[in-house]
């Protein structure tokens, strides 16, 4: 690949991450459903058209802001570490409260939640979500798959939900995380 051609997919690149971005700012602030492209087209500075260049249809482009709002990605990089334990957990739960620590981030979750049931993606990706990822959070934490374990790693998940949505007044995240770990971990 030549200078130029490489030069060209690196704008392409840029211009595609623009878009997505100005669209999670958008859909964090008017919603998945509600949100003009227009509106996205300029916080991007682009033109509508190449909205649909890059991702074909409103839907495509939605589906990219989910896959970014879902905290899918928190698990992965920790699970990539091939960390265990109350390490596992601990990471978990740190790079959960840095992801949801931003407005923008914790506005699209809420309405990626919302859209449950309403989009057949959002539901493919919590079942991805809550079944297979938190059972391998369940087996590196606790060496089982078991009902006990997955239900451990759910806890896990509902307790960082709660923190991320309304945050105790008189908790730092990372004592929550501490505390978290401490109680879960228990055998």
């Amino acid at each position: 690949m030549g200078l130029v051609e490489r030069k060209t997919e690196l704008q392409e690149i840029d211009t595609r991450e623009k878009i997505v971005r100005a669209a999670m700012k958008v859909f964090a602030s008017h919603g998945l459903f509600r949100a003009p492209l227009s509106l996205v087209a300029k916080e991007a500075g682009v033109s509508k058209a190449l909205i649909f260049w890059y991702f074909g249809s409103r839907d495509e482009l939605v589906k990219e802001v989910i896959k970014r709002a879902l905290p899918t990605d928190v698990v992965k990089a920790c699970l990539e570490k091939n960390l265990g334990g109350r390490e596992l957990l601990k990471c978990t739960g740190e790079k959960y409260f840095e992801k949801y620590s931003d407005p923008v981030m914790r506005m699209l979750l809420i309405h990626t939640m919302a859209a449950r049931g309403l989009i057949d993606y959002v539901d493919e990706a919590f079942e991805e979500l809550c079944t297979e990822y938190l059972a391998k959070i369940a087996e590196r934490v606790w060496g089982s798959r078991d009902k006990e374990s997955r239900i451990r790693a759910r806890m896990l998940f509902g307790s960082l939900l709660c923190y991320a949505l309304n945050p105790p007044r008189d908790i730092e995240p990372k004592e929550y995380v501490e505390k978290i770990v401490e109680v879960l971990y228990k055998k």
